[in-house]
């Protein structure tokens, strides 16, 4: 070989991963949906809302994520903490709605701060 194709070859890489049976992979796939199902049903006593963001600026808090069951107008209040926290406005797809129903993902925005969620945290809706 000559010298410009020595350096102009492209370095072989090698992938570090894990390898997992294919009988395995299923039973783990399974195991997460089991896990989501339960998950579900214990939220399913009430509305439910889980956070995928929150975001706090001047004394307001927006909490943004998917309602996982039920339905929530900006008549409900969140509990977080034990503590009841009134909803002043509820967003879909960017624009101010009246409601969001299971399984929509949306904003709701609170009079509140200093409020401790995180992301895939649950919060109830009364």
């Amino acid at each position: 070989m000559s010298v410009l194709r020595l350096l102009t070859k492209p370095k072989k890489t090698h992938h570090l991963g894990v390898c997992v049976p294919e009988h395995q992979k299923e039973k783990i796939e399974l195991e997460i949906k089991e896990i989501e199902k339960e998950k579900k049903k214990q939220s399913v006593e009430n509305n439910a809302f889980e956070v995928s963001g929150y975001y706090e600026v001047w004394g307001n808090a927006m909490l943004k994520g998917t309602l996982l069951s039920g339905r929530i107008t900006s008549k409900n209040k969140i509990v977080v903490d034990g503590k009841e926290i009134k909803i002043k406005e509820i967003q879909f797809n960017g624009r101010k709605a009246k409601a969001l129903q299971e399984g929509e993902t949306g904003a709701l925005f609170l009079n509140a701060k200093g409020l401790r969620i995180e992301a895939g945290q649950v919060i109830e809706i009364k």
